[in-house]
């Protein structure tokens, strides 16, 4: 089940891709048309992103139809904080496995498995998010979404938090959104002191209006509006940002990146906030990290996509011609709907960069049967 086109279905492709080897059948697809299908399936095993609040109905339903419940995890790839990891898990929920990307996350997460994060798997064959525009610029990458959402207000900002279990009450929401304008101030204070270029990618889930409108006039910064951050990243010399996963995935490109810092208790989630990563809170000291970073040594194997077909083998149901009984989605917030949209050319287009030769089948809508 995919809620996120561009976060997820590569990596879902990748498993996929390892499941067909192994003569088994998926079913990929957006979450919101697969959801009302999943008692009229075929007896499987139903794969979620993530535990919390908001998957616990779906998960429910999917029990009940006799399906076995496997969780990717999405959120926790660069988290290093065990009760940030566990804000997101909701206890409880009728969860199989969980594959996690490391060996502490196995023991928070819902009957954890250590695998490893197919994100990463795809980072060794970086040309397939094709080649970035230009280099040689500095890459401010952005992660404050709720002070800055891309669609609607922050009052719904919070309700869908609410609707996740994100946080367990308002003052925790106020000390998020308070977060997430120090990261902005931190930001723009930087570039104030930078002389160089600059190409600002805001979070997929931030406008980036804000960002044009701040830096229209300036001919040195730049607001990426459109290309996947792996591109800007590869075409990046080092790369700026207040905790984020980006930085992880830097890493492993071999290209440097220094977290600014804002003294509170964020700070201390995310993994690229600590060494062997730069990072810091000074300006003067980040100006001249920038100058002078080396890359993380950090690195994949490459694998996790097959150690998660390995686990989810067992656990398939028998391979058949998949037909759903709700073709499309209704009633959404096209917000939601809009993050899953993907056709059969999306598909093909990866198999083609990666070298997978699968059959694939449009069987919905943004819903396909691979293998």
């Amino acid at each position: 089940m995919v809620e996120n086109r561009d976060r997820e279905l590569w990596s879902r492709l990748l498993v996929a891709g390892a499941l067909h080897e192994r003569g088994i059948s998926s079913v990929i697809g957006s979450q919101r048309v697969l959801a009302p299908n999943l008692d009229t399936l075929p007896t499987g095993c139903v794969v979620f992103k993530g535990e919390n609040k908001a998957m616990g109905g779906w998960m429910g339903l999917a029990k009940s139809a006799g399906h076995a419940i496997a969780v990717m995890d999405e959120e926790g790839l660069a988290i290093r904080c065990p009760a940030h990891f566990r804000k997101d898990i909701c206890p409880g929920l009728p969860v199989d496995v969980t594959y996690v990307a490391n060996e502490w996350q196995a023991e928070h997460a819902i009957n954890g498995k250590w695998t490893g994060n197919p994100r990463l798997d795809l980072l060794k064959k970086p040309e397939v998010y094709g080649e970035p525009e230009r280099g040689g610029y500095l890459l401010v990458n952005t992660n404050s979404s709720g002070a800055n959402p891309r669609e609607g207000s922050i009052k719904n900002y919070y309700a869908m938090c609410l609707s996740a279990g994100v946080f367990d009450d308002r003052e925790g929401f106020i000390a998020h959104l308070e977060h997430d304008w120090a990261c902005v101030r931190k930001i723009r204070e930087f570039i104030a002191a930078y002389d160089g270029d600059v190409v600002i990618r805001p979070h997929p889930g931030e406008s980036p209006d804000p960002w044009l409108n701040l830096y229209r006039d300036n001919p040195k910064v730049r607001v990426a509006t459109r290309g996947n951050h792996i591109q800007w990243i590869r075409g990046a010399r080092c790369v700026l940002h207040t905790g984020c996963t980006t930085a992880l995935e830097a890493a492993c490109l071999d290209i440097p990146s220094v977290s600014l810092l804002v003294g509170d208790h964020d700070d201390s989630v995310f993994t690229t906030n600590h060494d062997p990563f730069a990072s810091t809170g000074d300006i003067s000291e980040a100006l001249h990290m920038v100058a002078t970073a080396q890359a993380a040594n950090v690195d994949s194997d490459g694998l996790a996509h097959r150690r998660i077909a390995e686990d989810l083998a067992p656990r398939a149901g028998a391979r058949s011609e998949i037909e759903l009984t709700y073709t499309a989605v209704s009633g959404v917030d096209p917000y939601f709907v809009a993050k899953a949209k993907m056709g059969l050319t999306d598909l093909r287009d990866f198999c083609g960069k990666w070298g997978l030769d699968l059959p694939l089948r449009e069987i919905g809508d943004s819903v396909f049967q691979v293998g």
